[in-house]
């Protein structure tokens, strides 16, 4: 069918067939067509063209009611996932993913839903689908050497987010030896998580990008066994870049000062104590004009959901001390502290009522 992929009937991609291909399917969509088919869980492309029509009345017809179940295999579940054309690694997690399950009467009506669901949280944006197997991990992550993490390219991060914990680690992946793409990515006494990844690593920088510059982040999710790449991001860093100092920013809302009952104005110590704020200090002079106006909230100091009154009155305090609208709620962590990349942030500036 035009404008599907499947991959259990089409070999990997080389990543230059992938770059042409994100205009049609997506980056998240277009990343995956690269991988050894050992290391992920079957998938169907749909590109953003495509993609729409799945919602009607008619669509799923035999045919594709047959690929769908094929697809689910014995777990009977597939997850739709978005794939924005023009999406960057700086917009993960901004976009909808619902799984299916195919073990009811009504799952073509579920599936059908969950579609209109993922479509509709791209906006006005075309958005391609990625159907994939479902697989309930007990552990996920990502690893990558992005420019953040090291000059060199043989410098990766992993980070392996457990139940609440999230832990990070480093690693060199220049002596490891590229694992084996006809392999399933496994556990196995005596090799480490390390090595594991790092000899995905060494796949990645001498086998699927060679000779290129290229960085990239890998999502992967395990059931502490097998482990599965589910998304490729490429970095797509400014690397020219503009002096911060030579921009004039007029600020769109001039905050009363002081702080609320929640929402708290850093002190010295705070700026001690949480990494995001530790910019207070190190990029501005105490009193300077254009320092930003920055914020934090404990968790512990959030007021339950249920108690209308306090939920008001945090509003209020946004609109107060932040503004009206373009509000963002950045994740920050102790400093010092084992720090995962990623942390959750807001998908989009939003105003008080929203959150």
């Amino acid at each position: 069918m035009n404008g599907f992929y499947h991959s259990q009937t089409t070999a990997p991609a080389a990543w230059e067939e992938t770059v042409d291909a994100r205009k049609i399917f997506g980056p998240k969509a277009a990343g995956l067509m690269a991988l050894p088919r050992a290391w992920t869980l079957p998938f169907i492309l749909v590109s953003a063209d495509a993609s729409h029509g799945l919602l009607a009345p008619d669509a799923l017809g035999t045919a594709v009611v047959e690929q769908l179940r094929a697809l689910a295999g014995g777990g009977q579940q597939i997850i739709v996932r978005s794939s924005v054309i023009g999406e960057t690694i700086w917009d993960r997690g901004s976009y909808r993913s619902i799984p299916v399950d195919l073990n009811t009467d009504t799952w073509l009506v579920s599936f059908q839903s969950a579609c209109r669901e993922v479509l509709d949280s791209a906006g006005n944006r075309a958005c391609g689908l990625v159907l994939q197997q479902f697989f309930e991990p007990k552990r996920r992550g990502e690893f990558g050497n992005l420019l953040r993490i090291s000059r060199t390219r043989d410098q990766w991060e992993i980070t392996t987010h457990e139940q609440s914990r999230a832990t990070s680690l480093r690693l060199n992946v220049q002596r490891d030896a590229a694992a084996s793409v006809g392999a399933p990515l496994m556990a196995r006494p005596g090799l480490s998580l390390e090595r594991l990844f790092g000899s995905v690593g060494a796949w990645v920088n001498n086998e699927l990008l060679r000779g290129q510059s290229t960085r990239l982040n890998v999502e992967w999710i395990s059931d502490a066994t097998r482990f599965f790449v589910v998304q490729l991001d490429e970095e797509d860093e400014d690397l020219t870049g503009i002096n911060p100092w030579q921009v004039a920013i007029s600020p769109i809302h001039t905050a009363e000062g002081g702080a609320g009952h929640y929402i708290q104005s850093p002190d010295s110590a705070a700026i001690e104590h949480w990494d995001k704020l530790r910019v207070l200090k190190e990029l501005w002079l105490e009193g300077e004009s254009h320092k930003p106006n920055l914020f934090y909230i404990p968790l512990s100091k959030l007021p339950d959901t249920r108690n209308l009154s306090a939920t008001r009155a945090l509003a209020d305090e946004f609109a107060r001390l932040l503004g009206p609208d373009n509000i963002m709620v950045r994740t920050s962590v102790r400093r010092k502290e084992n720090k995962p990349v990623n942390l959750p942030r807001t998908p989009n500036c939003l105003g008080p009522d929203a959150y």
